[in-house]
């Protein structure tokens, strides 16, 4: 019977539902829904109420209440709590507290662990406290909630530790769709996990965006779950075809790797039988993957003095994805107005130091000093079918408008880095560095003239994980090379010209 319940639910998906009643008070524009059973606690109440975008239902005034009981007759919880400071009762979505409907001596002084309230059908239309132990465990009252979802909030199911499906980690808020941008090609994992190993289950997916669970779009299960495929489009299975397959799939944790080579849209959400939930099933989030073209648009940056701005690699900047530095492949790196790109945080540090540049976080300098984008010149990103450059051009040396510097930092779909087109201004006030380390690595080799190997073939330095690096404390600055390139993205191997 079980399954029986969990195949009616999928016909119901590939077809229209609507359950629970949900009723839209006029007077708010607010969608209430009373959701759950009899045997349900508050937490899983309140867990219920979240998934669904919303809260349990605040009563903030004789107005909102003869609404409330006039379409919610019964017994069920509302979002009124003592529980973080006994004897001071607040509202979970944070109202004031400015209208009460006790029951007789309710509520229960005498009984401190009664932290809960609940709509008492015993006293109609007026309200009672009870306990609860966390996570899961109840004494006295069990019912259903009212959850109340602000006007037009549009609400998304999340994952729960017993079914969860996500791509690329992304997970919903609640309010906005988990969702993911991906350029044509690159690749997406799709990842499947929970505790229900071995139950029934499959997924069902389109190619159209989700659809928000609002009054009359989606399916609200009974249990307080949300379907947010779009019942009005027919449905494919991964495990069958356009039915689901459960004679023969056993939910696991496992990973699809999926790279469209077209721009597209697809969205998908999973069930899993589960015969301990009120619902008999467990809804995963649902997902969607956006696969753009894009465009190779240069990104002018707006940098201030001393600041970095953080640029993921996917779109717009779709002619490359990742970037391999070290053996790490980054999706973001950080551009620093003082003219390096770092990798796993940004920086606002101005001063060059050797002993900085070997530790902190992995970076290039293409000539770390004391730069002001802000006053004059140009930073901006340009993606390249096989590589993204980060160009400062004409940019300043802070207080001194007539020190101009320009160079460019490559990072190739070969896994390479380049410091490029290097051009400084002849004198420099501040203490300045060019070259490429990974950081933190406890082997900072030494400094080097990248001017004395100019045409010299491969230079070889003793460990890959050693910083490349020419230093200048200030005054003229080493110049007589263009490009120094590192082949396999550390600083094992370089050559400079």
């Amino acid at each position: 019977m079980r399954i029986a319940s969990f195949v009616l639910l999928v016909a119901l998906m590939v077809t229209v539902s609507v359950a629970p009643a949900q009723i839209v008070n006029p007077a708010n524009g607010h969608t209430y829904i009373l959701v759950g059973n009899s045997t349900q606690n508050v937490l899983v109440a309140k867990f219920n109420a979240n998934a669904l975008g919303g809260y349990l239902v605040a009563i903030n005034d004789p107005a909102e209440d003869a609404f409330i009981q006039a379409n919610f007759p019964g017994s069920y919880w509302i979002g009124l709590s003592d529980s973080a400071s006994e004897g001071t009762f607040v509202w979970d979505n944070g109202d004031p507290l400015t209208y009460t409907a006790w029951c007789p001596s309710e509520p229960s002084a005498t009984a401190p662990n009664h932290d809960f309230v609940f709509m008492d059908s015993v006293c109609p239309g007026q309200w009672n406290d009870q306990s609860a132990t966390p996570p899961w465990g109840g004494t006295g009252f069990l019912g259903p909630g009212l959850v109340e979802i602000p006007s037009a909030t549009p609400h998304y199911q999340g994952n729960s530790a017993e079914a969860s499906m996500d791509i690329d980690g992304a997970a919903t808020d609640g309010f906005s769709p988990a969702l993911v941008t991906k350029c044509t090609g690159f690749p997406s994992n799709v990842n499947f996990s929970g505790s229900l190993a071995g139950n029934p289950w499959d997924m069902g997916y389109y190619f159209s965006p989700l659809v928000a669970g609002v009054v009359g779009v989606g399916l609200v299960t009974a249990g307080g779950q949300v379907v947010n495929l779009d019942l009005g489009q027919p449905l494919n299975f991964l495990n069958g075809t356009t039915s689901p397959n459960l004679a023969t799939s056993s939910f696991v944790a496992f990973t699809l790797v999926f790279a469209p080579p077209t721009a597209l849209t697809a969205s998908g959400q999973a069930i899993v039988v589960d015969p301990t939930h009120a619902d008999n099933f467990i809804v995963t989030q649902g997902n969607q993957l956006d696969v753009v073209t894009g465009s190779a648009t240069t990104q002018v940056l707006a940098l201030g003095d001393d600041n970095s701005i953080n640029v993921v690699t996917g779109p717009p900047l779709c002619g490359f994805g990742g970037i391999s530095f070290y053996g790490t492949v980054y999706t973001d790196f950080h551009v620093c107005s003082n003219g390096y790109v770092s990798f796993t945080a940004g920086s606002t540090d101005f001063t060059a130091t050797a002993t900085e540049f070997t530790t902190l976080m992995p970076r290039v300098a293409g000539q770390w000093s004391d730069l002001s984008p802000n006053v004059g010149g140009t930073v901006q990103v340009v993606p390249n079918p096989n590589d993204i450059t980060i160009q400062f051009i004409g940019v300043p040396e802070f207080g001194v408008a007539a020190n101009v510097n320009s160079f460019d930092i490559i990072f190739d779909d070969a896994g390479g880095t380049s410091i490029a087109n290097y051009s400084p201004a002849p004198m420099h006030l501040t203490a300045s560095l060019t070259g490429i380390t990974n950081g933190g690595n406890g082997t900072p080799g030494v400094p080097v003239s990248f001017s004395s190997v100019v045409g010299a073939g491969l230079q070889v330095s003793a460990l890959t994980t050693d910083a490349v690096y020419e230093f200048n404390a200030g005054g003229p600055v080493p110049g007589g090379w263009s490009t120094v390139y590192f082949p396999q993205s550390d600083s094992s191997i370089y050559s400079v010209n």
